[in-house]
């Protein structure tokens, strides 16, 4: 903030010099949780203040962000090996239908079983130009060119399937659900 403008701000105390990021880019690579009972077409959770629906302006939440939509944008600056932490246990309850992740999420895409599948993988995200945003298009987005982790619970005990590589798809188009709304 510029000097000059903090220096009117600082008797009211409405700002301060404090700054966590200093400056947020454009676009932004996010990881996406998608999951399966078929392992063929996928469904994705959404996070509610994350960029996913194409056709959803840019959401502000303030003073604070939703932890799990933080984690899943400064995780993505990692790769899926330092996630563990948060996105196992996400993982299985998620998997085993648990009530107590229900509001951790936007939607609910499977709400008569949980899904058998669960798909994490990275996509980049950014502002559409201002023409498509005109239109109700906010955001462009295209996966990234990198293996996907896919878990299942088998017995119980939570199982990494295998490193996924996502077959290549043009990006949706706006409306979709976050990601690529259903999808093979």
């Amino acid at each position: 903030m510029p000097t000059a403008v903090q220096a009117v701000l600082d008797p009211l105390r409405l700002a301060n010099r404090y700054d966590l990021f200093g400056s947020v880019a454009s676009h932004r690579i996010v990881w996406v949780l998608e999951g399966s009972h078929d392992g063929v077409e996928w469904h994705a959770f959404q996070p509610h203040t994350l960029p996913c629906a194409l056709d959803r302006p840019q959401t502000h939440i303030a003073p604070w962000h939703h932890h799990l939509d933080f984690a899943l944008w400064i995780g993505a600056f990692e790769g899926v090996e330092n996630q563990s932490h948060w996105s196992l246990p996400l993982a299985r309850r998620l998997l085993e239908g648990s009530p107590s992740v229900h509001g951790l999420f936007a939607n609910r895409p499977f709400p008569e079983a949980p899904p058998r599948f669960l798909r994490l993988s990275r996509w980049e995200y950014g502002f559409a130009p201002v023409a498509q945003r005109r239109q109700g298009v906010y955001w462009w987005r295209r996966p990234l060119d990198e293996p996907a982790q896919i878990a299942t619970l088998e017995g119980g005990k939570l199982t990494l399937v295998a490193n996924h590589t996502r077959p290549s798809s043009p990006a949706p188009e706006a409306g979709h659900e976050c990601a690529a709304g259903t999808r093979r």
